[in-house]
This record gives C-alpha cells, structure tokens and sequence, in this order.
C-alpha cells in the first residue's frame, strides 16, 4: 500500500508539473542562451585589456598595395648599447598567396601582416606568430642580455607602407633602463613609433638591449 501511495503521488507531481509549466518565446540572442554569465556591457576593449593581462598582444600592419611579384623578408634584429649583435631571418617568402574559386587556383597580393606576441617575463623571452593571407609561423624572441631588473616591453610603428629594398620597422621588443639621474628604472612614454620621432629616438638611445623586427621587399 505504501509503494502505491508513492506511485500515485510521482504521477501527480508530473502532471502537475507539466500542467503548471509556463511556455514563451525566448527572445534572448545567441550568446545570451549559451552562456550564463554576464555579459552585459562587456566591449572589444575589454577583450584587449583582457589579452594584455595574459601577456598576449595582437598588432595588424596594412603594408600598401602590390602591383607585382616581389620576395619578402622579415628579420628580427638585436641590438646592444646601440650596436646590432646579431640578426634572424624569420620569413623568406613571396607578397603573393593562393585562394581557389570553384577548385581553381587564384593568386593576389597580400596587403597586411599580423604580428601576435605572447610574453614570458620570468624567462625574458617572446613568443610570436606571424600570419598573412597564405600562411602562418610562430618563433620566438629571447633578451639574454638583459639584467634581471629590468623588464621588456612591446612597441609598434605607424607607418609601415613598403619600400623596395628598404627595412621598414614593425616592431620593437625593448628593455627598460636605469635612469642614474633619478636612480629608478623607466621605459620610454612613447606608445607607437616613428623613425626620427623624438621619443622613437629616446628610447633606441636609452634601451641597453632591443630586438627591432622588419619587413624587407625586394625582386
């Protein structure tokens, strides 16, 4: 009699249940239905200062418009106390890449570079990926020659419209120094670089140690 009575008190509790269930059209958007946190006023700056704290930066360069075939070069070059210690070839490829329309291959030009650096500060190390239309690497950025109180930092050019056969600078991967003056470490205030800009120069002037990365075009 006991089993019976829970029997019949289940089936109750679903019908009602069922009965009681109030239906209506869910109107939230997509992200709203799959994810329960609060996403309200959370903005693309956000996102960005989200990957900063992870050590993690993303950097588009518009390189300019090609007309022809060229071969393309991107070197990472070091420089101590203002002298180039040694240079990398991170890239030996063409401007060109391959797109298929109906399985046929088609060629055009590339017009940007991305650049994504994710840092490691205990290990005064880089890790980057480069990436076009075409194809995508990664390597990685070391400072051996940095003393062990400094910190390194990041820094984009504006202007990086290729020239033929000329090094255009994209970035620059920097050590802070001790400014004996005020016996405190600094870095420059400079948030984007331009070459014979005055804070572009006070920090390649003042920076014991930097990695400059640039782009070469040539035929």
């Amino acid at each position: 009699m006991k089993s019976l009575k829970l029997i019949l008190c289940s089936v109750f509790l679903v019908w009602w249940s069922s009965y009681s269930q109030k239906f209506k059209i869910d109107n939230r958007t997509q992200e709203q239905k799959e994810h329960h946190s609060d996403i309200e006023g959370i903005g693309l700056a956000d996102l960005v200062e989200m990957l900063k704290f992870q050590g993690i930066e993303i950097n588009k360069f518009k390189l300019g418009k090609f007309d022809r075939r060229y071969v393309l070069y991107l070197f990472a070059d070091e420089y101590l106390d203002g002298k180039m210690i040694s240079s990398d070839t991170l890239l030996n490829t063409s401007n060109t890449y391959v797109y298929f329309e109906s399985e046929e291959p088609l060629y055009h030009y590339i017009d940007q570079m991305t650049i994504m650096t994710k840092d490691f500060p205990e290990e005064k190390k880089s890790q980057i990926m480069i990436k076009t239309y075409g194809f995508s690497t990664t390597t990685s950025i070391e400072m051996d020659n940095t003393e062990k109180e400094n910190v390194l930092h990041w820094r984009k050019y504006l202007d990086t419209q290729w020239e033929l056969n000329k090094k255009i600078p994209l970035l620059i991967y920097a050590s802070s120094w001790l400014d004996k003056k005020y016996n405190v470490r600094r870095f420059c205030g400079a948030k984007y670089l331009k070459e014979n800009d005055e804070g572009t120069n006070e920090l390649l002037n003042s920076s014991p140690n930097y990695v400059k990365i640039s782009y070469f075009v040539t035929e």
